[in-house]
């Protein structure tokens, strides 16, 4: 459904090679690539979303390739982005959908929970909870 949706969208409103792929992302919905001239919709978050918010999504992407690299989110972007029916406001998966596949928890003295995908070096040793500024116990 999502595929079938990101295909048409893009053959609605890309201009000529822009190809769609699945990513493993699970903190961005959507990516514009412009270097492969590639459109991606995160396999992990996309099945979370309603249709509506998958064609956002799409359309959130598919605007930064009318509009261009540089242009980020800026009024060209926004420009481009309703003219082919960007309603704007978050497009991403419930937190609760993205937590649930975080592989690392960390833990504090009294009780907080961390959720992280991926544990970066500086979080393994010495991490402090942001709440009560203890340290973290971590366990995947």
């Amino acid at each position: 459904m999502a595929e079938a949706m990101a295909y048409r969208l893009m053959a609605q409103h890309c201009e000529p090679g822009w190809k769609f792929r699945w990513d493993r992302s699970k903190s961005q919905g959507g990516v514009t690539n412009f270097t492969t001239k590639t459109i991606t919709l995160s396999a992990v978050l996309t099945p979370h979303k309603t249709p509506e918010q998958v064609e956002q999504t799409m359309l959130h992407e598919i605007a930064h390739t009318k509009a261009g690299h540089r242009a980020g989110h800026g009024p060209l972007w926004l420009r481009e982005a309703r003219a082919i029916g960007y309603t704007g406001g978050r497009t991403e998966a419930s937190t609760e959908a993205v937590r649930s596949t975080a592989k690392w928890v960390g833990t504090c003295e009294r009780g907080c929970t961390i959720r992280r995908h991926r544990l970066a070096k500086q979080y393994r040793t010495g991490a402090l909870c942001g709440k009560h500024v203890l340290p973290v116990t971590w366990t995947s």
